[in-house]
């Protein structure tokens, strides 16, 4: 499981709303193009359509069960799936690290790119504003490589467990 976190922190190039919901990453599946718009289905990448992975609700289900946690990065959207469907997940707003745009300020020419980013930072934030729950964000300098990220994520999950939860539930009606 911390193995598949690591990969999927390796290639955090964007800010990111992870879910940390249990789930090991051997579950996770090729999700066909008829499933993609099933309620319980969840996508976990939605930039290849032809090999979208992605997350059926009774493979969460089963893995909350044995009260275990794994990391996921999902949208707003399928938070607030989660929701209607009765699981209330952890959700982690990671602050990117400068170096981890290069590919990106590449593709940025001409405006710039730390004003760029910051745009996306502050656009992504606003959009967890509108969740009906609260959500954490770590920010970059609390992290300096993978061990200290999966460290600050670790004393999260264990923060944010204790927390009451606050849910509006006409919301997502």
């Amino acid at each position: 499981c911390y193995r598949k976190a690591i990969k999927i922190i390796k290639d955090i190039n964007h800010p990111s709303h992870c879910l940390f919901t249990p789930l090991p990453s051997r579950r996770r599946e090729l999700i066909q193009a008829t499933e993609r718009n099933d309620k319980s289905v969840f996508l976990l990448d939605a930039s290849t359509p032809e090999q979208a992975l992605g997350i059926s609700l009774q493979s969460i289900q089963d893995v909350i069960s044995q009260d275990k946690h794994c990391l996921l990065e999902l949208g707003l959207s399928s938070v607030e799936g989660l929701l209607r469907q009765g699981i209330y997940p952890i959700v982690i707003n990671i602050r990117p690290k400068n170096k981890k745009h290069k590919k990106l300020k590449k593709l940025l020419t001409g405006r710039g790119e730390d004003g760029v980013m910051q745009e996306v930072c502050q656009a992504d934030e606003q959009q967890l504003e509108t969740l009906p729950l609260l959500y954490h964000t770590l920010e970059s300098s609390t992290w300096s490589c993978t061990e200290d990220l999966l460290l600050a994520i670790r004393n999260v999950i264990h923060s944010q467990q204790k927390a009451l939860l606050w849910v509006e539930l006409e919301r997502l009606q």
